[in-house]
């Protein structure tokens, strides 16, 4: 696994449940930034889950893929305007 940044938003950790749970940890250079953040979760290189949450400076956010996702996930992150 390994995880991406964008802008001034920064992957601090990420994680996954065997495949069904994958915890993407965000944080902005700015601590007091709050903003729409948008994870992606690909595996063998295609999408294949996404979720969009506010962040106020750090966060983590869970998406869960119903059935598991069985090969090398990676994760990418930007703000959503």
């Amino acid at each position: 696994m390994w995880a991406s940044t964008s802008n001034a938003l920064e992957i601090t950790n990420y994680t996954s449940l065997y495949g069904h749970e994958h915890d993407v940890t965000v944080a902005f250079d700015d601590l007091n930034k709050r903003a729409k953040v948008r994870c992606l979760i690909k595996m063998n290189g295609k999408p294949i889950a996404k979720r969009t949450q506010m962040i106020d400076g750090v966060g983590t956010i869970q998406i869960r893929i119903p059935g598991g996702a069985n090969g090398k996930t990676s994760a990418s992150c930007s703000e959503s305007r």
